[in-house]
Parts: structure tokens; sequence; C-alpha cells
């Protein structure tokens, strides 16, 4: 199964600005599912999107004795970079949440 994430910000008036997450799943070249959050930090919103769409796929690797490999593809190196640096920062418990799954 392959899934990409991204997250977006939009700037609304003065200083607002509203942040989501997005994925998209495939097995093969079929869509699998589709997914969108709403969140408040742009940092959280990559790592929050990565997490849930790890929780989604691997729920679905369950289902599907054919999946033996889960690649997410996210364009943000430093929430990917995270994960696997467990250090005290922005977005840890995601970060450790994400990596305590991702092992099993």
């Amino acid at each position: 199964m392959t899934v990409y994430t991204d997250r977006s910000q939009k700037h609304t008036h003065h200083y607002f600005q509203r942040v989501g997450s997005a994925a998209v799943g495939f097995i093969g070249n079929q869509e699998t599912f589709t997914a969108q959050l709403g969140l408040g930090e742009v940092y959280d919103a990559e790592l929050t999107g990565i997490l849930i769409r790890l929780h989604h796929v691997q729920s679905k690797a369950e289902k599907h004795p054919l999946i033996n490999h889960i690649i997410i593809y996210s364009d943000n190196t430093s929430a990917l970079t995270t994960i696997y640096d467990l250090q005290p920062r922005k977005g840890q418990i995601l970060a450790y949440n994400f990596y305590c799954n991702a092992i099993r």
C-alpha cells in the first residue's frame, strides 16, 4: 500500500490561518481511501497527518493479506527526521506515537 500525505495552510483575514492535513492511499493503481483533517499548527498538521494515515493503512493492511509493506510519502523532511530523532522538541509526542506504531 502506498500513501501520500501533505498539509495545507490558508491565511484568512488579519493574522488568522487555517491548517489541515490530507492523504490518499493506493493499492497498486487503485485508490483505496482519501482523508482530510483540520488542525491548528503547521508542524503538528504534518506529524498528525502522517500518524493518522499510519493507523489507517495498518488497519487496511490487516484486512488485506497481500499487503506486506507500507510506504508513506511526505514532503516534510523535518517531520520525518523528528520521527527517528526523538529529542525534546515541537511535535515530540506525535513523533513518538508514530515511531511506536511503525515498528510494531
